[in-house]
Order: structure tokens, then sequence, then C-alpha cells
């Protein structure tokens, strides 16, 4: 059986980070958009995540609130106690994560790709130079 999930998006709070002498702790959530819109509206998820030993310090480490992140992990169903009983979850058990990119800035402008001037120049005619 096969339980693999990667994600990409931005965090929505500085990582929770708890270190005692057994073990290392990072506990987030990811908003992660939608690749579809509805009703021209895109839509968000908002995922938590845990990072165990060395993982769990290199995000404490290098992320905060709103940078990119890329993790890879599996997904686990986490149960809390309440009041009302019990509440299921779902969570992320990251075990790598990566530098999604900058800390987006508001007012930044989508960055375009440089486009190649070898294929500007071509006609439709043409061959590629591939």
């Amino acid at each position: 059986m096969l339980n693999k999930v990667i994600l990409e998006g931005r965090l929505t709070k500085d990582p929770i980070y708890k270190e005692t002498d057994s073990y290392k702790q990072a506990r987030f959530t990811i908003a992660v958009d939608r690749d579809y819109a509805k009703d021209g509206k895109r839509e968000t998820d908002f995922v938590h995540a845990v990072a165990w030993g060395g993982t769990a310090s290199f995000i404490q480490k290098y992320f905060y609130t709103g940078d990119l992140i890329i993790v890879v992990g599996r997904l686990q169903i986490d149960v809390d106690k309440t009041d009302n009983g019990y509440k299921e979850y779902t969570s992320v058990v990251v075990e790598n994560a990566y530098f999604g990119g900058a800390k987006k800035e508001k007012g930044d402008e989508p960055s375009k790709p440089a486009s190649d001037p070898k294929l500007e120049e071509l006609d439709d005619d043409d061959e590629l130079p591939f």
C-alpha cells in the first residue's frame, strides 16, 4: 500500500517547535491553493502538518509565516479529545521539506518565464531546434 503526499503552500503562522531530551517536533499549517477556481474565486485548503527530528529542526530554523514550503510525507488521521467527545482530523507527517521560493510581498507580480529568442525567431513552417 502507498501513502505519500506532496504539498506546496504557504505557512499560515511560524511553526510551533518543541524539543525535549527524547524528541524534536514542529507543528504548522500550510495554506494550499487548489488548481481550479469556483465561481471565479480560488479556494484554499488549510492542512495541518507535523515534522520530527532533524526535519523539525530544519523547518523551525528556516521557515516563517508566509514562506512557501514544499513538504513530502504521509497522511495520518489524528484524534483530539474535546469537551464534546472526540474530533478526528487529517494531518501530514512530514518526511522532507524544501524551499518553495521567496516570501510573497504585497504588490508582487507573478514572475513571467524568460522567453527563448531562438524560438521567437521561428516561423510556423520552421523546424524546432531540438
